[in-house]
C-alpha cells in the first residue's frame, strides 16, 4: 500500500464513514502562536478551540498535517539519520472531536481502521492506556476485543498529556505495533521499559477531559475533546513490510537520486545515516520554503539554515559537493506536489533559495573544516577530551558552523564540546550586540478588558462618538465607535482629530489592543471625561493617499505573480501615504526590463479604471475561489475579500482588512522607485502612487533641465553625445601625465560630474562617482574633490584616485545630507586604504588615503561602490 493510499484511506474513513470535516494542513509557519518555531503537531491549528477561545462550524475534524520538529521543546534533529523513525519533517494523520464523541468512538474507530481497513495483524497490535484509565482499558478489552494481557497500563510520563502546567489535559492511549523479536534490544525488552525499534508507536489517542488548576486539582471539562495523531511514515512502513521509514516510497525516490549523484549504492554503504540525513533534510527545506520560511540568521530561519548546512556536511561523506541539494529538490516536489500543490507553485522560489544557501555555505565549508581539524589536533595534542566553548563559538560566529554540526564532527573524532562555556560565550555575544540598541518604548495600549470598538471607517471618515475612557497613559483615548483605521496588516494607522465642546484631541496614530482601537495622541484644548460626546474626524487627504497605495500593493502583487512567477508571495508590507514598501519572496534581483513590465502592467490596470470590490464570505469559500492569503496571517471563519475584475477576468483577489480605493483609476499613477535585497530569498520594493509620482517626475525634469544647461545640450536626446565628448576630453587629460598641474582642475571636476550619471533616490536624491583621474599629485586631487563637493545643484558621493611618482592617492567625499543619513567617509577610506597598501583618515564628509600599490586602484573604486550600495540597504 502506497503512502498516498494510506493518507487518503485515513481521510476517507473519517469523512465518509464518521462524518468528519476535512481541514487542510496548516502552514509550517505558525499562524497565531508566538510560542512555536514551526507547526509541530496536528492540534496546533485547533489550540484555541481546545482553550474555549474559538468556535467553528464543525465538531469533528480530520487532516494530514505537515510538521517540523527541529527546534524548541520538540526537537528531533539529533536523532535524524541515526534511527529508523525520527525526522525533522513528517506528516501527522489526525482526527479530532471538539466536545462531540469521546473514548468509545475514538478507540473503536481507530481499531476498525488499522485492523479492518488496513488489514494489520491484530496479534501484532498492543494498546497502552494510562494506569488509572479503566474506561479506556474496558473499551479496548470488551468492545475492541483486545485480550487483557496485550493491554499495558503506563504512568504519567508515557500516557498523560498536558497542554501546559495548567489548562486542558488528560490520559492517552497508544497503539503499539510489534515489529518482531529480531529487533529486540535484549532480555528486558518491553513496552514502557525500553525504546527500541521492536515496539513501534503508530497512533496516539489523547482524551482531554480535565482542566488542571494551579493548586494541582483537576476539574472535569464540560465538553471533553479528542486529539489523535498517527505518523504517516510509520504506518506506511508497516503496510510495506519495512522496519525503517527510509525504505518506504516516501524516501526511496530521494535516496535513489542521491545514489545517482554520489555514485554510492545505498545498500552497500557502510553507514546509511548520511543518506538518511540528506533525504530527510531536503524534504524539510522544500516544505518550509514553500510555506514562507526562508533561511536567515535568527529564529526559525536560522533553524532552516542549520538544517541545510547539516545536510551539506553529511553529503560530503557521500562525495557530494554543493550545490547538490538543489538537484534533489525537484524529486521532492515531483513525488509530493499532488498532495501539497504549494510545492509546485513555489518551485521557482524553493530551488534557487536552496542553491543560494548551498553556495554561500560552500565558500566557508572548506575553511571551517580546516579550522575545526586544527582544533581537534590541538585538543588531542594537549590531552584534552573536548574543545573549549570559546573555540566552538568562534567557529560558529566566524565560519557559520552551527553548534550541532561542530558537536557532530568532534563526536566522530572522539571529543566533545564544552557546552557550558559555549553558552556563556553566546550570552556575552548577545549582551555586546545589544549594548548599542536603545530600548524603544511604545506608548501603552489598553491594559484592562474593554468591549470591542465598533469600526465604521470603511464607509465613514467622520462620526459622532463617545469617550469610553482615558487610558492610564495620558496619550491614549478609547471611543465607543470610530472611523479611525488601526495600524494592522501592513497599513499605517489613521490620523485626525477628536472634537467636542471647547475640546480638541489630536490623533497621531491608531493601534489595536485585541478588539479595542486605541487612539494615540495628545489634548490640544480643553479636558475630557468618560461619556463625553466628541466628533471623530479622520484626515481625509491622508487616508485617501493610503487607500490608493494599498490598492496599488494588491495590483503590484498580482503583477509580480503574472510577470515574475506564481512562486512570488508577499513577505511583508508597509502602506503609508507618501511611499509604500512591498517585500516579496524571490531569490534574485528583478531585471530592469521586469521592473518596467511590472510598472506597465499596473499602470494599464489603473487606466482601465476597474472597480475594487469588497465582500464577506466564509474562509472555505474564499479558498475554493483561490483567493490569495498571506503567510503568517490568522484568519477567522468569515473573511473580507478585496477583489479587482476586468470583466469576467479576475485581476486580483486577496483576504484583506485594509482600506482601499473604490476604483483603480483613483490611484492615478504607479512608479517603482527602488528594488533591493532584504535577506536571502526576499526582495524589497519601494513604490509611489498618485501625486507622489508627479512630484518625482517634476524633480526629474528639473534635473534634466539643469543637465542640459550644464552640457549646453538643446535637448535631452543630445545629452549622450555631449557626455561622450566630455568623456573623450577627460580621457585626453588623463594622458597629460606629469603635466597635470597645467590641467584646468575645475574643468576636470565638471567633466567628472557630467561624465557619470549614476543616480540614486534613497535615502536622498544624489549622484555618485568613482574615477581614476590618472597621473596627479595629492594636492591637485584634493582640489578636484573640493570642486565636486562645492557643486550645489545636487548631492554627491564620490571616490577619486590618482597615481604620482610611484604612489597612490585616494579621496572620498559625501554631501552633508548623506552624512546625516549615516554615510561616513572615514570608515570607508580605511577599508579602501588597505587595498592600495596604505591607510587614511579624515572627517565623515571628506577623507584621504595614500599607498604604494597602484594595482589596487581598480579594487578600491569597486569597493567604494559596494560600500555605498551597502549603506543604502541599511
Amino acid at each position: 500500500m502506497k503512502s498516498d493510499d494510506v493518507r487518503q484511506s485515513y481521510i476517507d474513513f473519517f469523512v465518509k464513514k464518521h462524518g468528519h470535516t476535512f481541514v487542510p494542513s496548516a502552514p509550517l509557519l505558525p499562524l497565531d502562536d508566538p510560542t512555536l518555531l514551526f507547526t509541530n503537531a496536528g492540534m496546533n491549528q485547533f489550540k484555541n478551540i481546545f482553550l474555549g477561545l474559538e468556535k467553528r462550524g464543525y465538531t469533528r475534524a480530520v487532516n494530514s498535517q505537515k510538521c517540523i520538529r527541529a527546534g524548541g521543546k520538540h526537537n528531533d534533529i539529533e536523532e535524524v539519520g541515526f534511527t529508523a523513525r525520527h525526522h525533522t519533517f513528517f506528516e501527522m494523520l489526525g482526527n479530532w472531536s471538539f466536545g462531540d464523541y469521546f473514548k468509545h468512538e475514538a478507540i473503536t474507530w481507530a481499531w476498525d481502521w488499522v485492523v479492518n481497513v488496513l488489514k494489520m495483524d491484530p496479534d501484532k497490535l498492543f494498546p497502552t492506556v494510562y494506569k488509572d484509565d479503566d474506561e479506556a482499558f474496558n473499551v479496548w478489552n470488551k468492545e475492541a476485543g483486545v485480550p487483557e494481557d496485550r493491554i499495558t497500563r503506563l504512568g504519567r510520563k508515557d500516557n498523560y498529556w498536558m497542554m501546559a502546567e495548567t489548562g486542558p489535559c488528560g490520559p492517552c492511549s497508544e497503539i503499539i505495533y510489534d515489529q518482531g523479536p529480531e529487533l529486540s534490544c535484549g532480555d528486558k525488552c518491553g513496552i514502557g521499559i525500553c525504546d527500541c525499534d521492536r515496539w513501534l508507536e503508530i497512533w496516539n489517542l489523547v482524551f482531554m477531559q480535565f482542566d488542571a488548576k494551579a493548586d494541582g486539582t483537576m476539574e472535569p471539562l464540560p465538553a471533553p475533546c479528542v486529539d489523535t495523531g498517527a505518523g504517516l511514515a510509520r504506518i506506511t512502513a508497516v503496510m510495506q513490510g519495512k522496519t525503517s521509514n527510509y525504505e518506504t516510497d516516501i524516501f526511496v525516490p530521494i535516496i535513489n537520486h542521491i545514489e545517482e549523484l554520489s555514485g554510492i549504492n545505498y545498500n552497500d554503504s557502510e553507514n546509511k545515516s548520511y543518506f538518511h540525513v540528506v533525504a530527510d533534510h531536503i524534504r524539510t527545506l522544500c516544505f518550509a520554503i514553500a510555506d514562507g520560511v526562508l533561511p536567515s540568521n535568527d529564529g526559525r530561519g536560522y533553524v532552516l539554515r542549520r538544517i541545510l548546512r547539516r545536510a551539506v556536511w553529511h553529503g560530503g561523506y557521500l562525495n557530494l559537493k554543493p550545490p547538490f541539494m538543489k538537484e534533489l529538490a525537484p524529486t521532492v516536489i515531483k513525488i509530493m506536489s499532488h498532495a501539497y500543490p504549494e510545492l509546485e507553485k513555489q518551485k521557482q522560489l524553493i530551488i534557487p533559495t536552496i542553491e543560494s544557501e548551498e553556495k554561500a555555505f560552500g565558500k566557508t565549508l572548506d575553511r571551517g573544516n580546516e579550522y575545526i581539524e586544527k582544533l581537534i589536533r590541538k585538543a588531542k595534542k594537549e590531552g584534552r577530551t573536548e574543545i573549549t566553548g570559546e573555540e566552538a563559538f568562534y567557529l560558529h560566529s566566524t565560519h557559520g558552523f552551527p553548534i550541532d554540526l561542530t558537536q557532530l564532527i568532534t563526536r566522530k573524532n572522539g571529543l566533545s564540546v564544552n557546552m557550558e562555556e559555549y553558552d556563556q560565550e553566546a550570552k556575552k555575544h548577545v549582551e555586546v550586540s545589544s549594548v548599542k540598541v536603545p530600548a524603544i518604548q511604545v506608548r501603552g495600549t489598553a491594559r484592562v478588558i474593554q468591549p470591542a470598538t465598533k469600526f465604521v471607517g470603511y464607509d465613514k471618515l467622520e462620526i459622532e462618538s463617545e469617550i469610553r475612557m482615558r487610558e492610564h497613559e495620558k496619550h491614549n483615548m478609547l471611543l465607543t465607535i470610530t472611523p479611525f483605521y488601526a495600524e494592522s496588516g501592513g497599513q499605517t494607522g489613521d490620523r485626525g482629530i477628536l472634537e467636542g465642546e471647547n475640546y480638541k484631541f489630536i490623533v497621531e496614530n491608531a493601534v489595536k489592543s485585541g478588539d479595542v482601537i486605541v487612539h494615540q495622541g495628545y489634548v490640544e484644548k480643553g479636558s475630557h471625561f468618560p461619556g463625553m460626546k466628541v466628533v471623530a474626524k479622520v484626515d481625509k487627504k491622508r487616508r485617501g493617499a493610503i487607500m490608493r497605495a494599498h490598492t496599488a500593493t494588491h495590483l503590484l502583487h498580482a503583477a509580480l505573480k503574472n510577470i515574475i512567477g506564481e512562486h512570488v508571495n508577499q513577505a511583508g508590507s508597509e502602506v503609508s501615504p507618501d511611499e509604500y514598501r512591498f517585500d516579496l519572496t524571490h531569490p534574485k534581483a528583478l531585471t530592469k526590463e521586469q521592473i518596467k513590465e511590472v510598472e506597465r502592467w499596473v499602470n494599464y490596470r489603473i487606466q482601465e479604471n476597474l472597480e475594487v470590490k469588497t465582500e464577506m464570505m466564509s474562509l472555505d469559500e474564499a479558498k475554493k475561489q483561490g483567493v490569495t492569503a498571506l503567510f503568517g496571517e490568522k484568519y477567522g471563519e468569515t473573511v473580507r475579500v478585496v477583489s479587482i475584475h476586468d470583466g469576467d477576468k479576475r485581476i486580483s483577489a486577496e483576504l484583506c482588512g485594509g482600506t482601499h480605493a473604490h476604483r483603480t483609476g483613483d490611484i492615478g499613477a504607479f512608479k517603482i522607485v527602488k528594488e533591493s535585497a532584504l535577506q536571502a530569498g526576499v526582495r524589497r520594493i519601494f513604490a509611489k502612487t498618485g501625486t507622489e509620482v508627479i512630484k518625482d517626475m517634476q524633480a526629474m525634469e528639473e534635473r534634466e533641465a539643469e543637465t542640459m544647461r550644464l552640457l549646453k545640450a538643446p535637448g535631452i536626446d543630445l545629452i549622450p553625445k555631449r557626455i561622450e565628448e566630455l568623456q573623450k576630453k577627460l580621457k585626453e587629460k588623463k594622458k597629460a601625465g606629469t603635466q597635470s598641474k597645467q590641467v584646468d582642475l575645475k574643468d576636470l571636476a565638471d567633466s567628472i560630474l557630467l561624465g557619470q550619471l549614476n543616480f540614486e533616490t534613497s535615502p536622498v536624491n544624489f549622484h555618485w562617482y568613482s574615477e581614476n583621474v590618472g597621473q596627479m599629485p595629492a594636492t591637485d586631487l584634493r582640489k578636484v574633490a573640493d570642486f565636486i563637493r562645492d557643486y550645489k545643484k545636487f548631492d554627491t558621493a564620490f571616490c577619486l584616485a590618482s597615481e604620482f611618482e610611484g604612489g597612490v592617492n585616494l579621496v572620498v567625499g559625501f554631501s552633508d545630507k548623506l552624512v546625516n543619513h549615516g554615510f561616513d567617509a572615514v570608515k570607508i577610506i580605511k577599508k579602501l586604504g588597505k587595498l592600495i597598501g596604505g591607510g587614511g583618515g579624515g572627517r565623515p564628509d571628506f577623507a584621504t588615503a595614500g599607498g604604494k600599490n597602484p594595482g589596487g586602484i581598480e579594487d578600491a573604486l569597486k569597493k567604494f561602490v559596494d560600500e555605498v550600495k551597502k549603506n543604502l540597504q541599511g
